[in-house]
């Protein structure tokens, strides 16, 4: 490490190196919830435990042949990408490749803000109850895997347990219980010769033709029983629909017209013309005038004309 490599190991290394690993770390339980300490690793040959920072070097050890051997590296002797460190915070693990990859989850602290929303995550996993396992449930598990592919090798217990209620079940308190559950039906399944145990793998399963068809039938059944809920809901409704139209139709409930298609038909409205034009009531009605009376030269001529 160089001047400043050096400046970043004391600076944020040190502080790391207070709160030191023991040498058997708990990951579960209320003890494994209270655990936070540092584990440096120097990546050499052989792999280096640190324990100090002194004003020379490291000091550090490792361990050969049950016994641990205590040495101090110069800073110049180690590089910054072969130093590894890992962060068990709670249930939880932060790991660093490399000086710098260390100095910027520090300084940002960005790996524990996505560990604090994995937390909250878990929190309100915790608090709804697992999904209860059925021994359909396992069947259609085994079968799914066997569908992918990769249920021919066998689907393990623990496999088999995530598929069903994700990574998170480990760290809800009623894991244990579910994980019972889970391996009870997995035995009853083979009792029954619906799975098998993959060459005499207690751990492994496969779904047999049995398991198979049984899975079918039970689909069968809920697909009838699905299809007859829908036609009951179905009467259900046109009995409520025809009832209320009896009841409207029987004038018991009024009510209110929404839309009106009916027309009225009016009598046509005189025009202003023959308003002005039309006679008062009880008036005479005058006759037209007669024709004037032919001139004198027009008679002559008609006369002329018969000669």
């Amino acid at each position: 490490m160089n001047n400043l490599e050096t400046l970043l190991f004391k600076r944020f290394v040190g502080p790391a190196l207070l709160r030191p690993c023991p040498l058997k770390i708990s990951r579960s339980g209320p003890d494994g919830e209270a655990v936070n300490c540092f584990a440096v690793e120097l990546q050499l040959d052989p792999p280096q435990w640190v324990s100090a920072i002194e004003d020379d070097g490291i000091r550090c050890h490792h361990y050969e042949n049950g016994s641990q051997i205590d040495t101090t590296l110069r800073f110049s002797a180690v590089e910054a990408r072969q130093i590894r460190i890992v962060h068990y915070r709670g249930l939880s693990e932060v790991e660093c490749f490399g000086l710098w990859d260390f100095v910027r989850s520090r300084t940002t602290r960005w790996p524990y803000m996505a560990l604090w929303a994995d937390q909250v995550g878990q929190w309100f996993f915790n608090r709804r109850s697992l999904v209860s396992a059925q021994q359909t449930m396992v069947l259609r598990a085994l079968y799914d895997d066997m569908e992918s592919g990769s249920g021919y090798r066998g689907t393990t217990y623990f496999q088999l347990c995530e598929n069903l209620a994700t990574r998170r079940y480990w760290k809800h308190p009623g894991g244990g219980a579910f994980r019972n559950k889970i391996q009870l039906y997995l035995d009853s399944c083979v009792a029954m010769k619906w799975a098998i145990n993959v060459s005499g793998d207690s751990q492994r399963y496969r779904i047999t033709g049995h398991g198979m068809a049984e899975l079918e039938r039970r689909d069968e059944e809920e697909r009838k029983h699905t299809a007859s809920q829908r036609l009951q809901w179905a009467l259900w409704f046109v009995a409520v629909v025809s009832a209320l139209s009896a009841i409207v139709q029987a004038n018991i409930v009024r009510v209110p017209t929404i839309l009106d298609f009916s027309t009225d038909v009016k009598a046509p409205q005189a025009s202003s013309e023959e308003r002005g034009q039309r006679a008062p009531p009880g008036a005479s009605v005058a006759s037209a005038p007669a024709s004037a009376p032919p001139s004198a030269p027009a008679t002559a001529w008609a006369e002329g004309q018969k000669r």
